[in-house]
């Protein structure tokens, strides 16, 4: 049974409890998605408007409950590339389910006393304002039925193993792919070097390659510019250059990197040499 057709299998039920995803519009915006480990909260949301002194607890990143078969609803809004992760997970991480309230209704009228009464005080830490972000006014023609949307308050981190799932587009439909591929550095014969390969798309071998054309750049294996020195550890004399491993450069120069992409790009560095120099200090 492929991966795909693992996945699809578990569209078959009903049941909500699976999974979270989060769509958006382009490939681009899902690599960098993948290889940062993190679902970025760029908007605010909630009781609006929002009160300016708590605007960045309201900034969140979006998801949705629905099953797999029901998930083309959203893409059609959001965007088809997708990722999903586990409810359970996303819970620890601060998800929350949002609750949509008729603005007549007492829940409604509540709230709002609630957040009024935190503004004229003053009181930035209201247990209003742990609430607000998963509350919005029901619009016209709504049904919350078709999205079932969840937030994370400061956005996602995630690690590979977090994912149960991504999604992209097939024509007019939906795939979906269990266990991506980050891939990994490897021996190109044609083009006579290492390159990363094997990525779930080749956009993301294309991003990791730039980082290590980047890092090539800069530095080089510290035996090609040193002289010997057998009194050193490292039979080399380093009078006035720096020791990098390929770990520490890795996390210096790209941070950004999700902790396997990172650990894959440090290992392929030190098995190429065990301590790099900057050329920079040439």
């Amino acid at each position: 049974m492929t991966d795909t057709a693992r996945v699809s299998a578990l569209g078959t039920s009903t049941s909500t409890e699976d999974h979270l995803v989060h769509f958006t519009s382009n490939i681009e915006d899902l690599v960098s998605i993948l290889l940062t480990g993190r679902v970025e909260a760029r908007n605010e949301f909630g009781f609006f408007p929002v009160w300016s002194a708590v605007g960045d607890r309201h900034l969140s990143a979006c998801f949705t409950e629905l099953p797999i078969g029901d998930l083309h609803r959203v893409a059609r809004a959001k965007g088809k590339y997708g990722i999903a992760v586990s409810k359970s997970f996303a819970k620890n991480e601060g998800a929350q389910e949002v609750i949509y309230l008729d603005l007549d209704s007492r829940d409604y009228c509540r709230i709002e006393r609630e957040i009024a009464a935190a503004k004229r005080a003053g009181d930035v830490n209201a247990d209003a304002w742990n609430r607000s972000p998963f509350i919005s006014p029901n619009r016209p023609n709504y049904k919350y039925e078709y999205e079932k949307e969840w937030r994370v308050p400061g956005g996602l981190q995630f690690s590979w193993s977090d994912i149960l799932f991504v999604s992209g587009p097939d024509g007019a439909e939906l795939t979906f792919t269990q266990d991506p591929e980050l891939g990994a550095v490897t021996w190109d014969e044609d083009a006579d070097q290492f390159r990363w390969w094997g990525g779930y798309v080749e956009e993301i071998d294309d991003a990791m390659n730039m980082r290590v054309d980047s890092i090539r750049e800069r530095f080089a294996p510290g035996d090609q510019y040193l002289f010997l020195d057998r009194e050193e550890p490292t039979g080399f004399n380093w009078t006035g250059f720096t020791q990098w491993s390929g770990l520490d450069i890795v996390l210096y120069f790209h941070d950004e990197l999700v902790e396997e992409a990172a650990n894959a790009l440090a290992a392929h560095l030190e098995f190429l040499s065990p301590i790099w120099i900057d050329k920079q200090q040439l």
